[in-house]
């Protein structure tokens, strides 16, 4: 019983209630712009709007990323940038206490590079496992 109170209020909400149907709140970061952009992107292009997308980006006065159709799309409805320098901890912070302060809660943190990374390796795999199975049918 004890682990159940400790539980955040909305995790021991039941299943008919309104709340079950929220946006995720979905933070990506990263030393690539793009990169957590583009990430960005597929969930804001949710058509069931799942998602609440925030987009950490260094600089919001570069209009660069305004230029992007697919961005106005998105932009300030299921897609948010967000002004956050990443080697600060005091930018994370105020971006973080910024958004407990907006919607309560952050459900998820996507940082770009380590995806694309992981991305990298897959593929990698994928290539290796294939270049076995090429030798494997040349000796047959």
């Amino acid at each position: 019983m004890g682990a159940f109170k400790s539980l955040p209020k909305r995790a021991r909400q039941s299943e008919g209630d309104e709340n079950d149907c929220r946006q995720q709140i979905v933070l990506f970061t990263g030393s690539s712009e793009k990169l957590a952009i583009s990430y960005g992107l597929r969930l804001a292009a949710d058509p069931q709007k799942r998602f609440k997308v925030l987009v950490a980006v260094s600089s919001l006065s570069s209009g660069e990323n305004l230029s992007d159709t697919k961005i106005l799309k998105y932009l300030n409805k299921t897609l948010f940038m967000l002004q956050m320098d990443i080697s600060s901890q005091e930018d994370v912070k105020n971006v973080v206490d910024r958004i407990k302060e907006e919607d309560g809660y952050l459900d998820a943190v996507g940082y770009a590079d380590v995806m694309m990374n992981i991305f990298e390796l897959m593929m990698l795999y994928i290539k290796m496992t294939f270049a076995m199975f090429q030798i494997s049918l040349k000796c047959i």
